[in-house]
């Protein structure tokens, strides 16, 4: 979130399970001199995400069930919108078999994702 913020991001929202990580999220935030934050102790499988353009970092996050089932949360919600995923951890061949994402990047550890244009979407542009 920290680096978000040095790229332009207006809408910073952390979401995680652990009251105490989210304690120390706001701690570090408000530290390196960040002001516009939302920090929410939340079951990621019940947080309603917003339906704005998004860019979604995931470190080590969940089980593939739970997983799953947030992909689902945030391609609903993205549905008119973009969606970015940068992903960190094991799970990440889950995401290659989402056939509405697709893998743009990836190095050692980290893969990023993004939400396949639709055909309509891609003979309007």
């Amino acid at each position: 979130m920290i680096i978000a913020t040095e790229y332009g991001f207006k809408d910073l929202i952390g979401v995680d399970y652990s009251a105490k990580l989210c304690r120390v999220a706001k701690r570090n935030l408000r530290t390196c001199g960040v002001e516009r934050f939302q920090i929410v102790t939340s079951d990621a499988t019940r947080f309603d995400y917003p339906t704005v353009n998004t860019l979604a970092f995931f470190y080590h996050p969940f089980t593939e069930v739970v997983l799953e089932t947030v992909l689902e949360k945030l391609r609903a919600a993205t549905s008119e919108r973009k969606l970015v995923l940068a992903y960190v951890g094991p799970g990440g061949d889950l995401m290659l078999g989402q056939a509405w994402l697709e893998q743009i990047y990836t190095i050692p550890g980290l893969r990023l994702f993004q939400k396949r244009q639709s055909p309509k979407s891609k003979t309007a542009a």
